[in-house]
């Protein structure tokens, strides 16, 4: 459903859409598209789709507001508002919520017997790494948003209520906020690039207590020998392109208990 107002002055664009429930790979089959292989078989199979949208034309940049947005992928239900005004500044407003996502079944399968290569000595005159940022356009964001995730899992790693917080204004990204419940624990972290300058600057800060050491290291390597719990908190900040760079500016607390 599509409405048009004020064609001669601002024209006005509202819409509003829904697309029942379809399956997404048969459809992305009948089309000859072939789809990379998923650890499940059965995903796609399900994707419903609602929205309002109000676009407004102007002589400088179009706005696009999108409210009551439903999203609906297998077991996944995306829900939410946003507002985009692309131009020279890149405007972008959200306020996102994902019930749960399950990444290991959208991922490929894993192998049963992985050989590990076997890794190479580096060559001494091998040129250093050098973190290239777009910052002409990291300027021109203009960003304020947050996105709720009550579970997520990928890989062995579960994690619950999750909260990211992000702004960036005139080079200053910032993200304020990453809070999620793992391994019985809270953790909380956040980050900060700052591009206003030639010289990039970065800054995190992490604040996690009771992490139990043994499922943290089992979750990602086979190992299973160690147990207790730890503490980890760091406020660090530096600066620079380059790894030389950041290990000469780094300044700030690390504690590892």
């Amino acid at each position: 459903r599509v409405a048009i107002t004020q064609l001669q002055s601002t024209p006005t664009i509202t819409s509003k859409v829904a697309i029942d429930t379809f399956n997404l790979r048969k459809l992305l089959n009948q089309l000859q598209d072939e789809l990379p292989e998923m650890a499940k078989s059965n995903t796609l199979e399900k994707l419903a789709l609602s929205f309002n949208s109000r676009i407004t034309l102007s002589d400088e940049a179009p706005n696009i507001a999108i409210n009551n947005l439903k999203l609906a992928l297998d077991n996944s239900q995306l829900s939410g508002q946003g507002e985009l005004q692309p131009g020279d500044k890149l405007l972008a407003r959200w306020n996102l919520s994902l019930n749960q996502l399950n990444l290991n079944d959208y991922l490929p399968p894993k192998p049963e017997d992985v050989i590990e290569p076997e890794s190479k000595p580096k060559p001494e005159d091998q040129p250093e790494f050098v973190l290239e940022l777009p910052n002409e356009l990291l300027r021109s964001l203009d960003l304020d948003g947050q996105l709720r995730v009550g579970q997520l899992t990928f890989d062995q790693l579960n994690m619950a209520n999750i909260l990211v917080t992000f702004k960036a204004k005139d080079g200053l990204l910032d993200l304020t906020q990453l809070r999620a419940d793992l391994f019985n624990t809270q953790a909380q972290a956040s980050a900060q690039l700052d591009v206003r300058d030639d010289q990039p600057n970065m800054a995190i800060k992490l604040n996690s207590r009771n992490i139990p050491i043994g499922e943290v290291i089992s979750s990602f390597v086979d190992f299973d020998r160690l147990s207790g719990t730890g503490l980890v908190q760091a406020d660090l900040t530096t600066a620079g392109d380059r790894i030389s760079q950041w290990q000469k500016n780094v300044n700030g607390s690390l504690t590892l208990n």
